[in-house]
């Protein structure tokens, strides 16, 4: 009897625990694009996942780092891209947020917090949506991670939100000198030898007409 409630206290145990696990949302970051070339502009999504039914995210406190040698901050733009850009917290466009991005060397802080009453943010708010899009330059060759980690995020009621977080990387490779470097020069004959030779053969043919 012991055994058999043993068993099934820690059967519930686990699922409930599984349960848990798997409702705790994920904060990540992405790309487009895997490898870019230098010289050019890369772009990363800041995106949040699987908020629960009911739960609005109210504000949050994010750091993303990366190396500051391959990498150059352009832009921080809050808000989602496939609505028009509007931040989600403020999902009704209307002003109630605060928002603040503060860069430093190879790290840029993302601050926003909704002015929203909770009934009205769950209400408009997406279970899903990027909270931020980041521009950046790229430099020379090399990996840079971009690393996302969290302050602290809370929901509509200011209650703590226990999130995962995925981080990624960014292959910069320098193809204008790989290409250079892989390329067979052929050298043209110029202009002005072509004009020489063409000169030399006139002068061939006139002189064999003389000794005819």
């Amino acid at each position: 009897m012991n055994k058999a409630l043993f068993f099934v206290s820690s059967t519930v145990l686990f699922f409930l625990f599984t349960t848990s696990s798997h409702a705790n949302p994920i904060l990540s970051i992405s790309s487009d694009t895997q490898t870019v070339s230098t010289g050019t502009t890369v772009l990363f999504d800041v995106n949040i996942t699987g908020l629960a039914t009911g739960i609005a995210l109210g504000s949050f406190d994010l750091n993303i780092s990366f190396d500051s040698t391959l990498l150059s901050l352009v832009n921080v733009a809050f808000g989602d891209p496939l609505v028009l850009g509007i931040d989600q917290l403020d999902p009704l466009n209307l002003g109630n947020s605060l928002s603040l991005s503060t860069p430093s060397n190879g790290l840029v802080s993302l601050i926003d917090t909704s002015l929203y009453d909770p009934a009205s943010l769950s209400a408009a708010q997406a279970s899903s949506f990027t909270l931020a899009v980041l521009s950046f330059n790229t430099l020379v060759a090399g990996i840079s991670p971009i690393t996302l980690s969290i302050n602290s995020l809370s929901d509509a009621n200011s209650l703590n939100i226990e999130a995962t977080t995925q981080s990624r990387s960014i292959t910069i490779t320098d193809y204008s000198y790989l290409n250079t470097a892989n390329l067979v020069s052929i050298p043209e004959p110029t202009t002005f030898l072509l004009l020489m030779l063409s000169g030399l053969s006139f002068l061939l043919t006139q002189h064999r007409k003389h000794f005819i």
